[in-house]
């Protein structure tokens, strides 16, 4: 519940009535000041998001009129309300990220900007916060802006401040230079392969060949099951992710964009290994496929630690698993394909991303590019 000036809201609740329609109960103030109890009852026709709707339009009147003395707390004290009125439309996932990201022990919202009055907040301000972000990607430091301007955006509708414009809406971000992905080579990542056809965990097997072999994310391997392959036709369908939300466990989400839903073929070193898993673990078609010996679905970071544990053993430097996924798209570029061919294999939601990443990524095609170019310019 929200706290605010020590006075506790009573948020909004649905009661179905004996009929099948929805009594929506709620606090309201009269025009004398004096708290009361408000409902209304909607027909059986109306629809989930038309309830929230008006829920969160009485949460909104509540707030305002139980707080109309607030107006001058901190951003601290604010963060609570935000947070209440956005949980419930938010995955685990983004409430984990979300308070990561407020409550980080460095660069945390709170913990930097956390005393600053909602009034004073400024863009000079804001722009300072993120240019002290030193060692941080761009990609970080826009995630961290726009949960800023998403806090203050619900405090101006709030009117707990009274800004024209979002003071977060013009910060700019300088571009920093982005760190350089080296793939394995394919010397490399034949060894690799070579090692984990050895190596005595099938989880660890799976998790190599689903990354290197197919380009699969840690979050689409672990979200991988049964029903999602078709052993006949070889292909593995992507719908759905796996993620680790904090503290609170793994949740399954859809993909990053509509671009992640895509079918892979497989290659028969894998579908060996997927078709024993099948009938070793006796699967129904609903399990995942990473499980541990009581057929559990393994934890999100497990699927990490397990691969880290195999690299250790072998003779090459050690570099995450997503490397992996890069190694993949690195050689199919390197190998000629079609570069739409490409960001549908990967999930890419843009061409340009395959382009920026994979296009040209191995240093010995540019040396042999460069070595043609000699060719043609001064060889007779």
């Amino acid at each position: 519940m929200i706290m605010i000036n020590e006075r506790k809201t009573v948020m909004a609740h649905i009661e179905v009535q004996a009929d099948g329609r929805s009594k929506v109960v709620f606090e309201r103030y009269t025009y004398n000041g004096i708290r009361k109890r408000g409902s209304k009852i909607f027909p059986k026709s109306a629809t989930k998001a038309e309830i929230k709707r008006f829920m969160a339009e009485k949460e909104r009147e509540y707030l305002l009129q139980t707080n109309s003395a607030g107006t001058h707390i901190t951003l601290k004290e604010f963060v609570p309300v935000y947070l209440e009125m956005t949980d419930k439309w938010h995955s685990p996932s983004t409430q984990a990220s979300d308070r990561s990201l407020l409550y980080n022990n460095k660069h945390g919202i709170v913990t930097v900007l956390g005393e600053c009055r909602l009034e004073n907040i400024r863009l000079r301000n804001i722009q300072a916060y993120i240019d002290s972000m030193d060692g941080l990607s761009s990609k970080t430091k826009a995630n961290y802006l726009m949960l800023i301007r998403a806090i203050l955006g619900v405090a101006r509708k709030l009117e707990y401040i009274n800004f024209v414009a979002n003071p977060a809406q013009d910060v700019i971000i300088k571009k920093s230079k982005p760190r350089e992905i080296i793939p394995y080579t394919v010397e490399e990542a034949r060894y690799i392969l070579k090692e984990v056809d050895r190596y005595n965990d099938e989880n660890t097997k799976l998790i190599v060949y689903l990354a290197l072999t197919c380009g699969l994310r840690r979050s689409e391997i672990a979200g991988l099951q049964i029903k999602d392959i078709d052993f006949d036709t070889g292909v593995i369908n992507i719908t759905h992710a796996r993620v680790s939300a904090g503290g609170k466990g793994d949740f399954e989400k859809s993909p990053k964009s509509l671009a992640g839903y895509r079918k892979i073929y497989v290659m028969d070193e894998l579908m060996k290994l997927l078709k024993k898993q099948r009938i070793e673990k006796c699967f129904n078609d609903s399990a995942y496929l990473l499980t541990d010996d009581k057929v559990k679905p393994i934890k999100v970071w497990q699927i990490s630690n397990k691969y880290q544990t195999f690299m250790n053993t072998l003779n090459i430097e050690y570099r995450s698993l997503h490397v992996l996924r890069h190694t993949f798209g690195s050689i199919l570029a390197s190998e000629g394909i079609n570069v739409k061919d490409l960001q549908y294999m990967l999930g890419h939601a843009s061409v340009v991303t395959s382009m920026d990443i994979y296009v040209g990524s191995y240093s010995e095609n540019r040396k042999k590019m460069t070595e043609n170019l000699q060719k043609s310019l001064f060889v007779s």
